[in-house]
């Protein structure tokens, strides 16, 4: 803070002494001139306190919101928006020609809602139970924006407003995107400024790519062995793959910045399942607390987050680092026989991959001391 000195207490001490060196007047405390001046000295340190939050504003690493986007504006560097997510669903029904009309509401029994963005009508035939139904699909999109419409096949169950209509999606959604929090805003901010692009460099594929909303981060790559050709990887969000949107959402942006004559692959990057096999003792404590399932949930957590600090930054996965985690576990009190890929030792990651851990892909073995 530049002005934590200008306390009420400071100001009315300094008012007051300016005061009795003008005349030889009272200015104790309940005097005409410290009861007049008190209020003031209360104003003044208002006012500096909120010329303290002014300052602060005016520097990119210290404001937020709305003037965080107008300090990066500045530079050409712009909040990602929320996006809502979108699919495709099926309508069946016994009556042909029956219209589903745009704006039509279906969704989860999670109560997520999405609105048919197209009129249709039943009229592909198809059998179910030896009776004649009619079915078709039609596209919708989420009714609010964000990743709670990232759904996956089967889940869209319910419709309104329509009588004798089931509804169905076949395929996962995707697309639905939060709006970027500053954290990630005031990242690409900084690489703008300490990292300017310029014709064409590895910075500006960067940038390109990272505006686009779902991707996390670019890796620029050369083709060898022809000069001027290279390769952006693009990770998304959570530290994995994009979805194919996009991708080509990004391949279209970089297409139409790139210099002339360059040639660009634009790419997703390749999510490399990590495999955990271990043997864990338990503490006294956690061998009545915690199951197997809870365990992995944790390691899940745990080990992830570290995964997600290498990616598109290192390529190797430490032996010694995963079996730390396991063993800084409070409910650990030894393990024994820990494997990574079937294997005890380092695992290397690749330029175009990113390493992921699902629960499904640790075993634990629960053992007793020795």
């Amino acid at each position: 803070m530049a002005f934590e000195h200008k306390t009420k207490e400071e100001i009315l001490s300094h008012m007051l002494m300016k005061a009795s060196e003008e005349q030889d007047i009272d200015t104790s405390q309940g005097s005409i001139v410290y009861d007049l001046l008190s209020p003031a000295a209360l104003e003044l340190a208002e006012a500096y306190v909120a010329m303290d939050r002014v300052l602060k504003l005016g520097f990119a690493d210290s404001t937020y919101g709305s003037f965080l986007d107008k300090r990066c504006n500045e530079m050409g560097v712009y909040r990602k928006q929320a996006q809502k997510a979108s699919g495709e669903v099926t309508f069946t029904g016994k009556v042909k020609d029956t219209k589903i009309l745009q704006g039509t509401k279906v969704g989860t029994k999670e109560d997520i809602y999405f609105v048919v963005t197209e009129d249709g009508k039943l009229e592909d035939e198809i059998m179910i139970d030896n009776i004649k139904h009619y079915q078709t699909t039609l596209s919708v999109q989420a009714d609010e924006e964000g990743t709670s419409g990232n759904i996956q096949a089967g889940q869209i169950t319910e419709i309104n407003d329509v009588n004798g209509i089931t509804v169905s999606n076949s395929k996962d959604f995707y697309g639905g995107l939060e709006e970027e929090k500053d954290e990630s805003l005031l990242q690409r901010y900084l690489e703008v400024v300490r990292r300017p692009a310029a014709t064409g460099n590895k910075y500006d594929y960067i940038k390109w790519a990272k505006e686009v909303s779902g991707v996390k981060d670019a890796k620029v790559l050369p083709i060898t062995p022809d000069p001027g050709k290279v390769k952006v990887v693009l990770l998304g969000e959570g530290n994995k793959k994009p979805d194919a949107l996009t991708i080509q959402k990004a391949n279209q942006m970089i297409q139409a910045e790139r210099p002339v004559g360059a040639y660009v692959e634009v790419v997703g990057v390749e999510e490399k399942e990590i495999k955990i096999e271990v043997e864990i003792e338990r503490t006294l404590q956690a061998n009545t607390a915690i199951d197997e399932d809870a365990l992995k949930e944790k390691l899940v957590s745990v080990i992830s987050e570290y995964l997600s600090t290498l990616a598109f930054s290192s390529s190797v996965i430490r032996y010694a680092h995963i079996a730390k985690f396991i063993l800084d576990m409070e409910e650990v009190k030894d393990y024994r026989n820990l494997k990574i890929n079937d294997d005890m030792i380092n695992i290397q990651i690749a330029d175009t991959e990113v390493a992921t851990l699902k629960t499904n892909n640790i075993t634990i073995t629960f053992v007793e001391g020795s």
